[in-house]
Parts: C-alpha cells; structure tokens; sequence
C-alpha cells in the first residue's frame, strides 16, 4: 500500500533492513512494482500532489513537439537593455526612461579587451533602481556625471540609513559585494547574483515550459559568462502562433 501512495521502491528495501529476509525479495519487489504500477493508471503519487496543491514549482518532462527544432538563439533579442557596473547617475536615468516592460535589467560588466560580449553579473529590479535614483536627487554634493558611483551589493536591500548603518549590515550580510566607491553617499543597491540562465542552444520547448512552470520573463542567454540576449514570453507566444498559422 505504501508503495502505490508514494510509488516509490524504497519500501522493498525498507522491509529488506528491518525484517532480514532476504528469501522473500523476490515476492516483495513484484508487489511492489505491481502497486506502483497500479496507481500510475490511476492518478499522480501522493508528493506530485502535495506540491500541486502547495503550488510549489512542478517541472514534467516536455512533450516533443515542433519547438523541439528551434532554439534560444533563433528567437532571442541581441539588443538589450543593460546596466553597467561602472554606470554613472546620468546614464542610470536614461536606462531607467527607457524602461517599459521588463522588471528587471541584466547587470553587466564591459569586457576591457574587447574580445566578446559583457559579463552578466547578476539582475537588478527595477523598483529598486527607481528608489536609488530617488535618494539620489535628495543627497546634496552627488555629481550626476561622475561613473562608478553606483555600489551594488548582492543580498543586500537599499533603506534610508546612514552610512556607519550600512556598512554593519554589509559586513553582517557577507553577500557578494562589487564595489564600494568612496565618495558616494547613496545606499546600496541589491542584486540577483544568479538569475535563471539558458544556452543559445536550448531548444524552444524547453524555454516555454521554463516560463510555464517558473513564470520566468525574461530568461537570459548566456555563453562561458557572456550576456548574448534575452527571450521574452511575448516573442514567443508571436513565433508560436507564427507558425501555427
């Protein structure tokens, strides 16, 4: 009974360790791979249900289908809006007056050499960039042109405090930590060190159960560290029904 609850073949060896018997294995494993076998014909086991009922993240298998033939890389956007980790104030307002669909921005870091993209750091919300700029037009002695002026700290949330009150909670927060400029006075802004990720050349059916199960929207494209792009969940509901028609 317990093995077509939870479907499970830890039972068989669970009755293996307390009772020492090991004639009746055989007996035991075919009924328990019978009741697993049973209660698949009739509904999921009893931890499926648990997590749909908790709406917990519930990833399946996908089914193979026509996406199966494209990839990120044939629907991703190559132009995206980013922010840079030594940005200035006056750049931060013109990336935050673009702004119109996404809640977040990827946090980049330009590659000196020029060999490649940028380096994906992390993702930052878009209320939390909105808040900073606030602070930032009721601080006195801040220069709007001045680059590297912006601290971006990992874990850590953006208050009205001092300074002396930051820096405790940065040391107390142990977070990831890109820099600290010395002259600004702003708060720290936090980031997603590890946002959800996909290669150029995960297929597309693996991308929309992503955005299905997950809610992920954006997803970011990235290579060895490297921003390449995003796929949005309108671009492909518009290539799906592109192709159905």
């Amino acid at each position: 009974m317990t093995s077509g609850v939870t479907r499970t073949l830890a039972t068989a060896v669970m009755v293996f360790e307390l009772t020492g018997q090991l004639g009746a294995a055989l007996p035991v494993l075919v009924a328990v791979c019978t009741a697993t076998q049973v209660g698949n014909l009739f509904n999921e086991s009893i931890f499926d249900m648990m997590m749909r009922l908790r709406r917990l993240p519930f990833l399946r298998e996908s089914d193979a289908g026509a996406t199966d033939a494209l990839f990120a890389a044939d629907v991703m956007r190559t132009s995206v809006l980013t922010l840079d980790v030594r940005m200035s104030l006056a750049d931060l307002a013109g990336v935050l007056g673009s702004i119109h669909q996404h809640s977040r921005l990827p946090l980049v870091q330009a590659d000196e050499s020029g060999a490649g993209g940028p380096y994906l750091l992390g993702t930052v919300r878009r209320a939390d960039l909105f808040e900073v700029f606030d602070v930032s037009r009721r601080v006195s002695g801040v220069d709007l042109d001045e680059p590297n002026v912006l601290d971006f700290h990992a874990g850590l949330r953006p208050t009205r405090t001092t300074e002396a009150e930051v820096e405790m909670r940065e040391v107390a927060s142990g977070g990831l930590h890109l820099h600290r400029p010395s002259s600004t006075r702003l708060p720290p802004i936090p980031f997603n060190a590890n946002p959800m990720q996909v290669s150029p050349l995960a297929p597309l059916s693996q991308i929309t159960h992503l955005m299905a199960m997950l809610g992920v929207d954006p997803l970011l494209v990235t290579q060895r560290g490297r921003l390449l792009g995003l796929v949005a969940r309108r671009d492909v509901i518009a290539l799906l029904q592109n192709s159905a028609s």
